[in-house]
This record gives C-alpha cells, sequence and structure tokens, in this order.
C-alpha cells in the first residue's frame, strides 16, 4: 500500500480488510507459532536479545 492515496479513511478500513482477509489461516497460525519459539527462545537465555 505503500505510496497508495486513499480518498477518506472508509477506504483505507477497506483495503485493509481486504488484505487482511487474504492471509490464510495457516500463514496466521505459523505466525504466531514462530512468535512464541521466539518467546521461548528469549526465556530460555534469561530475557537476553536473540537475533535471527
Amino acid at each position: 500500500m505503500k505510496g497508495t492515496r486513499f480518498e477518506d479513511e472508509e477506504a483505507i478500513k477497506r483495503k485493509v480488510t481486504t488484505m487482511l482477509k487474504g492471509i490464510s489461516v495457516e500463514d496466521i497460525s505459523r505466525c504466531f507459532q514462530r512468535l512464541y519459539e521466539r518467546h521461548q527462545e528469549c526465556i530460555n537465555k534469561g530475557g537476553n536479545y536473540v537475533e535471527h
């Protein structure tokens, strides 16, 4: 959406809603799984920064 101009706030909401509905349940699940794994890695390292 970078560089896109919208007529109003409603047009932005419609576009974002369309984009979000285009993300599969599997993709969302995979993202949350990776977030959980990174969180666990951070905990296991005593809260130290973990770079990937």
